[in-house]
């Protein structure tokens, strides 16, 4: 009778054991499925995009590298982070980039006139 294991079946045609296989393949990340709902107007933009889920990583990523330090992107901070934020306050204030139009956080003790960030540094 034949033996219809898989994995003896693979072995005997060769196929390298489990120890063997985790020596030659370097170790990936854990990779973990997330789903999610879209508009239907989201999905028919993205049907183009040959790569959906790359291309959804990688904005997700961008995203994720673009979120306020403080609230975690909530837009709001939480009671123990009052006394702090306004600790730094005191000392700190907003201000309309003229150049870009960007509101940014400005240090009191800095100089007054602090570096432009949008001259060329060569």
């Amino acid at each position: 009778m034949e033996n219809h294991n898989s994995s003896s079946t693979l072995r005997a045609q060769g196929a390298p054991n489990r120890r063997q296989s985790r020596k030659k393949t370097p170790l990936k990340e854990k990779q973990d499925v997330i789903t999610f709902k879209v508009p239907e107007s989201l999905r028919e933009a993205m049907k183009g995009i040959p790569n959906r889920s790359e291309f959804i990583r990688s904005a997700v990523a961008a995203a994720l590298d673009s979120i306020c330090p403080l609230c975690k992107g909530s837009g709001v901070i939480m009671p123990a982070q009052r006394p702090h934020w306004e600790s730094f306050f005191r000392e700190h204030h907003f201000e309309q980039c003229s150049t870009c139009n960007a509101v940014h956080v400005v240090c009191d003790r800095s100089p007054k006139t602090p570096k432009n960030i949008h001259e060329d540094s060569d």
